[in-house]
This record gives structure tokens, C-alpha cells and sequence, in this order.
């Protein structure tokens, strides 16, 4: 059901003239709201960092890793927000209000809008772009084992890796007896615990070698976009190798906010009315969309009331004698 906010439209004063004592006689100007909407898209980043061994992992240990390093990006999800603000295309003037009527229709609150019944304003309005960083890493910070820089001088780096590969067997074995209590037969309780996690600790740096290590991080970018009469508006683009861009680059594809209105788009200013009026701006209720356009994935859904969409009325008031 279209939400129909008469007196509850929000207006923005932009000044008040001529105010007498005597008679309570004022002019004003004044602008309809128009809805602004914030679009966050948070990306997960992934950099992958090739093993000084990469090439010689299928060999010794039969696993297949990446040889290069990486740097890949996907989209986690978006998230809408909407706020209004003073729309510049709308703005009215009134001249002669009554006192009474100025103060039940253009009642200023201390942040400067006119907000009056259950209509909330969202005030968010804020351009944010940050950077919140998650990582993910598979291995600890030291995973790449030092190698003795004399075994580097004797041995070529094939040497070297199938070293690492029978360092990562023997680990598994003693892995294996420490379990089944052929090793240490004395080590139980927290004692086996710690053994074993040194066990997993060292097989992973060993493995590092080979398979190199993933840094996982979530980007996020914040657009701001205002709604006309189409029914979709580019967002940004996406790159898989660079994340979000601005949607004036062409080296990625779009990411789409698709408007679907509930009521009939008219957008059209009501019949007038005679004498004295103020106009107000109605809400249509509209389901927004934001669309990955590479697979026409629906990243984020929201209904919003959104200004644009609605109509414009007029509503009567009295004017001071």
C-alpha cells in the first residue's frame, strides 16, 4: 500500500520575511524532500603468494598449487540505506501564512527540517569509504621456514624441496606414534596436546613452502546514487582483479540499482486548489534491487519509500487577514 504522507512530508525552510507582532503575518520558502540512497558494497579480497617451492609440490608431496601469485576479488553483498534531503527542483514560495498555519506545516526542528507526524527521517547522510580489513590467514606470519643459509650454498633448490617434503613425512609419522603411543609412551593428557599442536604448527611452515599463503581482507565502498524517473542506475563497476571502480571505468562490468514501483509512476501534481496552498511531496513505495549484471544476481534487496517515484499535492491553508 503506497504510503501517503500529507502532513507528514518533510520540508526545508530555506528563510522566513516580514514577521509583525500585530497581525502574525510571514512569508516563507520552502522545498519538497527528495530520497538519496547509500550503497555499500563490501568485497572479499584474496592474495595468494606463490611457495618458493610451488613447482616441485606435485612432485614431492603430489598436491597441485598456484606457481604465481594472485590477487582475486568477489562480491559479498551490498547494503541500502536511504535519507532525504532538500530537493532543489521543488522548491516554493508562501506568501501571507497565518501564524497558525506556519506553525503546523513549516515547524522547523533543531537540525533545520520540518518533520511532523510518524514519518521518520533517516539522517545518514554521511560519504564514508573504509577499508575494514579481516584476515584470514592460513598460515602464521613466520609460515616460510629460514633455511640454513650453508644447506643453500651445498644443495640447488630441488634438493632443497624434497627435503621440506621428507621433513613434512616425518613430521605426519610422529604425528601418527605420538597417537598411537609408539612415541613417547609417557606423553599424555595436556602434554600430548601441546606435542601434537607443535606437530600441526611445523607441518604447516613446511607446507607453506610448497603452497604458498592466502591473505583474505573485505574491502568496502560507499556510493551515493538519487533516483530519477528510469528504472536502473549504474552503482560502480566490478573487476575481479581490481575490486570496485568507479562506473566510469570501462574495465569492469556494472553494478545495477533496479527500481519496481508498486503504484503507477505518475509523478504528476494533483488537481489544484483554490486560494492559498501548500504542496506536498507522497512517498511511493518501491522495490529497489542491486544487481551483479555479469550473472544477473541479486545482491541486495530493500522496499523503500523513495520521493521521486511519488506525486506532488496541494494542500489548502489559510491566509492572515
Amino acid at each position: 500500500m503506497r504510503k501517503f504522507v500529507l502532513l507528514t512530508s518533510l520540508f526545508m525552510v530555506l528563510f522566513c520575511l516580514q514577521s509583525s507582532a500585530q497581525t502574525s503575518i510571514s512569508a516563507a520558502v520552502y522545498s519538497l524532500p527528495r530520497t538519496v540512497l547509500k550503497v555499500e558494497i563490501i568485497t572479499k579480497k584474496t592474495e595468494i603468494t606463490a611457495g618458493p617451492y610451488a613447482r616441485y609440490a606435485q612432485k614431492y608431496l603430489g598436491i597441485i598449487v598456484p606457481l604465481s601469485n594472485k590477487v582475486n576479488y568477489s562480491i559479498e553483498s551490498a547494503i541500502i540505506t536511504p535519507f532525504e534531503e532538500s530537493d532543489p527542483q521543488f522548491v516554493y514560495r508562501l506568501d501571507n501564512i497565518s501564524k497558525e498555519d506556519r506553525e503546523s506545516l513549516l515547524r522547523v526542528t533543531p537540525s533545520g527540517i520540518i518533520s511532523k507526524g510518524t514519518m521518520p527521517l533517516v539522517n545518514e547522510c554521511v560519504v564514508a569509504k573504509e577499508l575494514l580489513c579481516q584476515n584470514e590467514k592460513n598460515t602464521s606470519a613466520d609460515d616460510i621456514l629460514q633455511i640454513d643459509k650453508r644447506n643453500m650454498a651445498e644443495l640447488n633448490q630441488s634438493e632443497m624441496a624434497q627435503n621440506a617434503a621428507q621433513t613434512i613425512f616425518m613430521l605426519r609419522r610422529k604425528r601418527i606414534e605420538l597417537l598411537t603411543g609408539e612415541l613417547g609412551e609417557n606423553v599424555f593428557g595436556e602434554g600430548l596436546k601441546v606435542a601434537i599442536e607443535e606437530l600441526n604448527r611445523l607441518e604447516r611452515e613446511y607446507i607453506a613452502l610448497f603452497a604458498g599463503k592466502t591473505v583474505t581482507t573485505i574491502e568496502r565502498k560507499t556510493f551515493e546514487l538519487i533516483p530519477d524517473q528510469n528504472n536502473s542506475m549504474i552503482v560502480c563497476r566490478f573487476s575481479p582483479t581490481e575490486g570496485v571502480v568507479d562506473a566510469s571505468n570501462l574495465g569492469g562490468y556494472p553494478i545495477v540499482m533496479e527500481f519496481k514501483l508498486e503504484g503507477d509512476n505518475s509523478n504528476s501534481v494533483a488537481a489544484d486548489v483554490k486560494g492559498a496552498k501548500v504542496y506536498v511531496r507522497v512517498a511511493e513505495m518501491v522495490n529497489v534491487n542491486v544487481v551483479d549484471s555479469n550473472n544477473r544476481k541479486i545482491i541486495s534487496s530493500k522496499r523503500l519509500p523513495i520521493y521521486q517515484f511519488g506525486r506532488v499535492m496541494a494542500v489548502p491553508v489559510s491566509l492572515a487577514k
